[in-house]
């Protein structure tokens, strides 16, 4: 079982009857693939299967993660390919779960 099935039978099993879930994560794409040190990202059918294990998905759909950064750590000259909003805050590629916890989980 890897960490992420850990987490996510651990807040199924934490979460009451009929609690929503939500959960922003960065998009595949959304760092250089070459970064030695980044955050875990997924596409919509790898967090469709993961979460849905546990819990019943109402919707997945893009959304932004903003940041106030101008450069990534240790990538100083790196252009970074995603637009700002009106306040300057990068837009990375997510995608936002909503769920509800289902009545069972699968084993």
């Amino acid at each position: 079982m890897d960490k992420r099935d850990t987490y996510l039978k651990s807040v199924h099993r934490a979460a009451a009857p009929g609690a929503d879930y939500y959960i922003l994560v960065f998009a595949k794409g959304a760092y250089p693939a070459d970064m030695a040190s980044k955050p875990n990202e997924v596409d919509a059918y790898e967090l469709h299967a993961a979460v849905g294990r546990y819990f019943d998905i109402d919707f997945i759909r893009p959304a932004p993660i903003l940041a106030k950064v101008q450069a990534l750590p240790g990538l100083p000259n790196l252009t970074l390919p995603f637009e700002r909003d009106r306040l300057g805050r990068l837009q990375f590629p997510g995608y936002l779960l909503r769920a509800r916890k289902a009545d069972f989980a699968a084993t």
